[in-house]
């Protein structure tokens, strides 16, 4: 086990799924749960929330694109199973003229085929 010091409110990632091969999700699974600071009440890392939620714990800043989601939905599946994470899809303010660009499928739904919206993507 991991002690509270070192541990870190906010973790920023972009890519680290990126050609990965899944057999690696384990590991970095355990390794963003260790950096993260613990929930009150929670001395194994879980309950630890993504997105900016205003809950206590550290929080993963998370920047992916989907490639192979198929594959990629396990690492989310995860964190989720593993640790107890939730997730918060972030978009920008409306006004942005860049807005018509962000996603809005949530992780669950990208690359299902049984899903209208992923199909469309």
């Amino acid at each position: 086990s991991t002690s509270a010091v070192g541990r870190f409110d906010v973790v920023v990632a972009c890519d680290v799924l990126y050609n990965t091969d899944p057999g690696v999700y384990p590991k970095l699974v355990r390794t963003i749960a260790s950096l993260l600071k613990p929930a009150e009440n929670d001395s194994g890392g879980d309950g630890n929330d993504v997105g900016g939620q205003d809950q206590e714990g550290g929080k993963l800043l998370l920047a992916v694109r989907w490639r192979k989601p198929n594959l990629e939905r396990t690492f989310f599946q995860q964190l989720v199973d593993q640790h107890n994470f939730t997730f918060q899809l972030l978009t920008p303010h409306t006004s942005c003229s860049t807005a018509h660009h962000y996603p809005t499928l949530k992780w669950q739904n990208y690359g299902d085929e049984t899903n209208r919206a992923s199909n469309a993507y």
